[in-house]
């Protein structure tokens, strides 16, 4: 992209914007560089940012587009498995794998240096081998990028080992290899932790146990701030509108509640609600009323005064990434009418999230990463917020496919009843 068109885009993404820095900064005869990283190390993309070099030989980095501050650690609650800084020059270690490698591989890049350990504390490995006839004298280390193997570097093998250098901690790794049109597991998956160690991934298929799954992919800071928006939120009914004579019949005051919520009551009432917290913003992203026999039943959407009927709607329109979001001075709610005193047995309150909680209803496929690579255990469909899987590898890696929706997932193992993210 040229000058002249950069400037002019109305957004763009982390390499624009660094494009765009790093143009105006070398115009003010500031000597900065492009630097990224392919992947994070538990996420499953990667990001750009620029770096000044300073005279004394240090560095400082900007983390973000052209308005943030250079100097501070960079995402220092982030593991990264490698960090690259753009050259002009040819990186003489990649040139000689372009001439002596019997097949290229298209990520690997020929102008750029390899500088993770100017950030992180990185590791030297050398890994054993598991596949025979390898195609080539190369290998390739990879992490797991929502559903493939990402390779991140190149290697050399010696002594049936798979040789990597500058390899950033705390990141699950496999090598693998390449026969010019796929790559194919070398290596048993791996865990470079902290301090160093590694710990291979071995399904051990005679120790098989039962275990039980909560989501497909990690939750984040961001995603528990939004869930935890609905402590101390109330299901409620009353029999006048403004619901002065309300009763509460559920208290979230954990995140840990059944989907759906069943409550023990015997009252009818015409008007049902879900009312927020305060300073909450009203979020929640579905609530659903189902009679005795389990169906879902309907009424005159209400809610806050004052509130467009299109916000309140969201929280009724079977859609788990759309939610209700107001402000007002006293705690916000939404609910409905049903014309008449009804009772209602179940109720489902959906946070506002990601939507990678076990959804009601969605069928998931588990798998587990063998020699041969990933093995099936099964689809199932979620009748409740957890799922559970029976005669589970011990010491496996496992995923968690939603065959119903949504893109995001993660490989984990099962420690202790948790699934530990990778």
């Amino acid at each position: 992209m040229s000058k002249n068109t950069i400037y002019k885009l109305p957004f763009g993404l982390c390499p624009e914007y660094v494009s765009l820095g790093v143009l105006v900064l070398r115009s003010y005869g500031v000597p900065v560089v492009s630097e990224y990283t392919p992947l994070w190390g538990k996420s499953d993309t990667g990001h750009s940012w620029y770096t000044i070099l300073n005279n004394d030989g240090t560095s400082q980095s900007s983390a973000y587009d052209i308005s943030s501050h250079f100097g501070s650690t960079l995402f220092p609650t982030k593991d990264i498995p490698k960090i690259y800084r753009k050259t002009y020059a040819r990186n003489r270690k990649t040139e000689e794998y372009f001439l002596k490698a019997k097949y290229k591989h298209p990520s690997i890049e020929l102008f750029q240096i390899d500088v993770t350990d100017e950030y992180r504390a990185t590791s030297d490995l050398e890994i054993p081998l598991n596949k025979k006839n390898i195609y080539d004298n190369y290998v390739y280390i990879a992490s797991f990028n929502g559903k493939s193997w990402q390779p991140l570097d190149f290697g050399i093998i010696k002594d049936n080992r798979g040789l990597f250098s500058k390899m950033g901690r705390n990141i699950l790794y496999i090598a693998l290899s390449y026969d010019g049109i796929q790559m194919h597991p070398a290596s048993s998956p791996f865990i470079l932790h902290t301090n160093g160690d590694i710990d291979y991934l071995t399904a051990d298929t005679s120790q098989l146990e039962t275990i039980k799954l909560w989501r497909k992919y990690p939750r984040n800071h961001h995603v528990a701030c939004m869930e935890e928006r609905m402590i101390g939120g109330k299901i409620q009914g009353a029999n006048k509108r403004d619901f002065s004579d309300s009763v509460t019949l559920f208290l979230i005051n954990n995140l840990n509640y059944t989907d759906p919520i069943s409550f023990n009551n015997s009252s009818k009432f015409r008007y049902w609600r879900y009312l927020s917290p305060p300073e909450a913003y009203g979020n929640i992203a579905e609530l659903t009323f189902f009679s005795k026999e389990g169906k879902a039943i309907r009424g005159t959407i209400m809610g806050t005064e004052g509130d467009l009927l299109l916000e309140i709607e969201k929280a009724f329109d079977d859609n788990w990434l759309t939610f209700y979001d107001t402000w007002t001075d006293k705690p916000p709610w939404v609910g409905m009418d049903f014309e008449r005193p009804i009772h209602i047995d179940k109720v489902r309150c959906i946070p506002r999230s990601d939507d990678n909680k076990i959804h009601y209803g969605d069928e998931y496929e588990l798998k587990y990463w063998s020699e041969s690579g990933w093995q099936s255990l099964g689809t199932k469909v979620a009748d409740d917020s957890s799922i559970s899987y029976n005669r589970v590898p011990q010491n496996a890696l496992l995923w968690l496919s939603n065959l119903t929706r949504g893109k995001q997932e993660r490989v984990f193992i099962y420690e202790e009843g948790k699934q530990v993210w990778w």
